[in-house]
């Protein structure tokens, strides 16, 4: 499973606590990283429904990356599944979220090739491993 994260900048007030209920975060301004409406979408705008709300914008891309470098500049939040958040600006903290939490699970369909057999278990130790590393 690949746990989601809210994304916040170092400042925001919900910055020191963990985990966030994701109700919290109805008032603020959201920066929205999927807008193609993906599955990854899907799941964070069914789980803000469970919590009673649906964000409120500023911003909408179609790049985490960029969606993270508008959060460092303190333009709004956003919530992220853990693959994401490798490489977090200095600026910002990444909270596991509760009430609901928010989760996706990955699955890797492969071919039994036994010449690739090593190169594949060991893409699927490392994303098993990444998703298991704390945010």
């Amino acid at each position: 499973m690949d746990d989601f994260f809210a994304v916040l900048p170092l400042s925001h007030p919900l910055a020191t606590e963990s985990p966030i209920a994701l109700g919290e975060l109805q008032h603020e301004p959201w920066i929205d990283h999927d807008i193609y409406d993906s599955p990854t979408g899907q799941i964070i705008a069914t789980a803000c429904q469970a919590a009673g709300f649906v964000p409120r914008y500023s911003a909408r891309l179609d790049d985490h990356h960029a969606t993270l470098s508008l959060v460092a500049a303190g333009l709004g939040i956003t919530v992220l599944p853990r693959l994401a958040l490798l490489d977090l600006p200095a600026t910002v903290i990444a909270r596991p979220l509760h009430h609901p939490a928010v989760q996706r699970r990955i699955v890797a369909h492969t071919r039994r090739n036994p010449r690739n057999h090593l190169l594949i278990a060991a893409a699927l130790t490392a994303l098993r491993e990444q998703t298991r590393t704390p945010a």
